[in-house]
């Protein structure tokens, strides 16, 4: 007896219509698996970030300055910093990690965010404390700056100790200054700022520590107002002025030595002065 057998194979259309299930499911598993490396990527790069982290702190702890990170001395010009480089290859994290060395995301001292290509650099010296600092060409698009904003100045001197009521000479002669002020002494008049206005300083890894103060002076250039001495910073920082300015107002800005007794170089007082601008009220 004859067997019959059937040959039938699958149709075209059936072969396309599986071909597409299989696409669709492809389209479905690859962000899914690629978002898993790109995690693993930032788990790995965390870990070295923190792994840095503990050794610069060991090395802050023992006030080594002769050891090294990857070939590179930690310690310098009173700053410890270790460079960590990135594998990620998406930019801002994809995973949630927010806080290393106690400095969370979204705090002052956590600047920038991860990018492809990028760098992570921790630092720490006595002044800022410790500093999470993400660099990559990213960063300048999505970055925004944050500043710190003070309102409250010095305005009584019922002590005797402060500067309120002295002019500016005097001062300079009460704490020593004509050794750590450099010759650079900026005057702003009514005509750069108003009452209400911002004296803005922009962050600076250059001159980080160098520190400036602001006096706003009568037209007899006795001192109404204060500002103490402020330390030129990674972020920048705000002064905003008061609304009671005196009559013939201005306000001296004089910049102050990183080590008490050293006086800033004339280039280095005119570069601190170009990091301040006026935000007008």
């Amino acid at each position: 007896m004859k067997k019959d057998i059937n040959s039938k194979g699958f149709t075209l259309a059936e072969l396309l219509i599986v071909i597409a299930i299989i696409a669709i499911l492809v389209a479905i598993m690859f962000p899914v698996f690629s978002g898993g490396i790109e995690k693993s990527r930032e788990a790995k790069d965390a870990a070295n970030v923190r792994s840095a982290y503990g050794e610069l702190m060991a090395t802050v702890v023992m006030e080594d300055k002769t050891a090294a990170y990857n070939g590179t001395t930690i310690y310098n010009n009173g700053v410890y910093s270790v460079t960590v480089k990135l594998d990620q290859k998406v930019d801002d994290w994809q995973g949630n990690v927010s806080n290393i060395g106690g400095v969370n995301k979204g705090d002052d001292n956590w600047i920038g965010i991860p990018v492809s290509g990028g760098t992570c650099t921790v630092s720490y010296d006595s002044t800022n404390g410790l500093i999470i600092r993400w660099s990559g060409t990213g960063n300048s698009a999505n970055i925004k700056p944050t500043y710190s904003t003070k309102t409250a100045w010095t305005y009584d001197n019922s002590d005797g100790k402060g500067a309120i009521g002295k002019t500016l000479s005097q001062v300079q002669a009460d704490k020593g200054w004509p050794s750590m002020v450099t010759a650079v002494n900026k005057l702003l008049t009514a005509k750069d700022v108003g009452p209400g206005d911002t004296i803005r300083i922009a962050g600076s890894e250059t001159y980080v520590n160098f520190k400036l103060g602001f006096f706003i002076v009568d037209s007899d250039m006795t001192i109404k107002y204060d500002s103490g001495a402020i330390s030129v910073g990674y972020n920048a920082k705000d002064y905003v002025l008061p609304t009671d300015l005196p009559e013939g107002y201005q306000v001296a800005i004089q910049i102050i030595g990183k080590t008490t007794g050293i006086a800033p170089t004339i280039e280095q007082a005119e570069a601190i002065y170009n990091l301040i601008s006026i935000v007008k009220n």
